[in-house]
C-alpha cells in the first residue's frame, strides 16, 4: 500500500518511463533496491538510477541514460569471434618462443 493520502509524486521525464509516476516513498525505494542489487544505470535492470532529480528538492526526474540503453551486451556470435582471436594470439606467443 502507498504512503499516507496526498503523498507526494514523482514525475519521470524522457526515457521508457517517460511521464510516468511514482509516490516519493516507492520510488526512492526502488533506487535504492537497484543500487543495493549492485545495478549501474546501463543496465536495464538498473533503470531507476538513469533518471536524475532536475531540481534539488524537486519532484521531477529527467533520464540521463542517453538513446542506446541499455548497453548492448556482445551477442554469442561476438564472444565466440573475440574467444577465437584471443586463442589464436595466446598459440602465437606460444610458438613464437
Amino acid at each position: 500500500m502507498p504512503g499516507p493520502l496526498r503523498e507526494p509524486v514523482v514525475t519521470l521525464a524522457g526515457g521508457p518511463w517517460d511521464r510516468q509516476a511514482f509516490y516519493v516513498t516507492e520510488w526512492h525505494d526502488c533506487r535504492r533496491a537497484a543500487e543495493l542489487m549492485g545495478r549501474t544505470p546501463d543496465e536495464f535492470c538498473g533503470w531507476p538510477l538513469a533518471y536524475r532529480q532536475e531540481a534539488p528538492g524537486g519532484h521531477r526526474w529527467i533520464w540521463t541514460a542517453g538513446e542506446n540503453w541499455p548497453r548492448r551486451h556482445p551477442t554469442v556470435a561476438e564472444q565466440l569471434v573475440r574467444a577465437t582471436t584471443a586463442l589464436r594470439r595466446l598459440r602465437r606467443c606460444v610458438t613464437d618462443r
